[in-house]
């Protein structure tokens, strides 16, 4: 797409930078640090492409959201929450369902209560959907780390959250099919990767150790 046709983002001066892009359903959703929005065309992007105000949730970065059950679960600097379809476009009631409040004082800096979120590491955070778990887990770093080496997993189904910590700084996670299955490979800071399936194996046992409670 030449760079002559670009278009622009309603002005918003709390809207922060663009972070991700999102093709889900019929739409291109458009994600800033505080803001997502939704574009659309019929015939051609150019002629009649419009972009639609969206809710004042964003993303951290286009490894920070996951798809799961037609919602799409995603990390901004307020937490993580849940967003249905374009349907929550109709309405400004209820347009997004956070899952992290037991834990919010983790996101807010300004909260010396338990070790909160390294924004400053922001860019390295990612998320994987661990399908067989019905989880999905959020790589951050906290406190003073720069590296991610805590997991803030919410499994949807049941709605618990915990938080996981490993030896290792995590700074990867892809979806992959090896021999026909698909798995969730993970890459440490050491330049290697393991699998993350069969709810952590012994291959993956042998590298990280997970410490595990409920909020």
């Amino acid at each position: 797409w030449p760079t002559r046709n670009a278009f622009r983002l309603p002005d918003d001066p709390e809207a922060g930078e663009p972070t991700a892009l999102i093709s889900w359903e019929s739409y291109l959703y458009i994600a800033t640090e505080y803001r997502f929005y939704r574009f659309s065309f019929q015939t051609d992007p150019k002629t009649d492409g419009r972009i639609f105000p969206g809710m004042k949730r964003g993303c951290v970065n286009q490894r920070c959201f996951g798809v799961v059950d037609n919602l799409v679960y995603a990390l901004d600097r307020n937490g993580i929450y849940a967003m249905s379809g374009s349907s929550q476009y109709q309405t400004q009631a209820n347009e997004t369902e956070s899952v992290s409040k037991p834990i919010y004082e983790v996101f807010k800096v300004e909260l010396d209560s338990l070790p909160h979120i390294n924004w400053a590491a922001s860019e390295l955070f990612h998320c994987a959907v661990f399908q067989d778990d019905e989880t999905i887990k959020w790589d951050v770093s906290l406190g003073d780390a720069y590296l991610p080496r805590h997991a803030i997993c919410y499994q949807y189904k049941s709605q618990q959250l915990w938080i996981e910590e490993y030896i290792r700084p995590i700074t990867a996670s892809q979806m992959t099919v090896l021999n026909g299955q698909s798995h969730i490979l993970l890459g440490s800071s050491c330049g290697d990767f393991v699998s993350a399936n069969d709810s952590y194996s012994d291959q993956v046992n042998d590298r990280l150790e997970t410490t595990r409670s409920t909020a």
